[in-house]
C-alpha cells in the first residue's frame, strides 16, 4: 500500500566517480561567540569517526589550514584545495548572510578524482528579518 505523495518533478544525478573522500561543512551561530564554521569528515563517516574542527569566523587562513590538518588534510594532499576553496566560499557566505544566517550544514560535500568539491546535499537556515 503506498502512503507517499505523487511527484511529478524529480532530479536524479549521477553518482560521483572515485571519490576521493567525504567531508562535511557547517556553519552554526554561537550566542557569546558569533559565527563558527565546522569542517570534518563527512558522509557515513561523520559520526564513526568524530574528526571535525571549528574555526571562528571571519576566516583566519592559519586557523583553517589547522582545522583541515586536524582532519587529516595537509597541504598537497588530495582534496586539500577544494576543501579549503569550500571553506573560503561557505566562509564568504555566512559573512554576508550573517543578519539572518541560522545555520548552514553541507554534507556530504564530496571531493572527486578531478580535486572538484561536490556539494551533494545542504540545508541552510535563516531567520524571518
Amino acid at each position: 500500500e503506498y502512503h507517499g505523495k505523487p511527484s511529478e518533478r524529480f532530479l536524479v544525478e549521477a553518482m560521483i566517480a572515485a571519490p576521493r573522500g567525504e567531508y562535511i561543512i557547517g556553519i552554526k551561530q554561537q550566542p557569546a561567540l558569533g559565527l563558527a564554521l565546522m569542517i570534518g569528515r563527512g558522509g557515513v563517516d561523520v559520526e564513526t569517526l568524530n574528526r571535525h574542527a571549528t574555526v571562528l569566523l571571519p576566516l583566519v587562513e592559519r586557523d583553517l589550514d589547522k582545522a583541515l590538518q586536524s582532519i587529516g588534510l595537509a597541504a598537497g594532499a588530495p582534496g586539500y584545495e577544494a576543501m579549503l576553496g569550500a571553506a573560503r566560499a561557505v566562509a564568504a557566505y555566512a559573512i554576508g548572510n550573517r543578519a539572518r544566517l541560522r545555520s548552514l550544514d553541507v554534507n556530504p560535500l564530496i571531493v572527486s578524482a578531478s580535486g572538484a568539491a561536490i556539494a551533494v546535499d545542504a540545508l541552510i537556515e535563516m531567520t524571518q528579518e
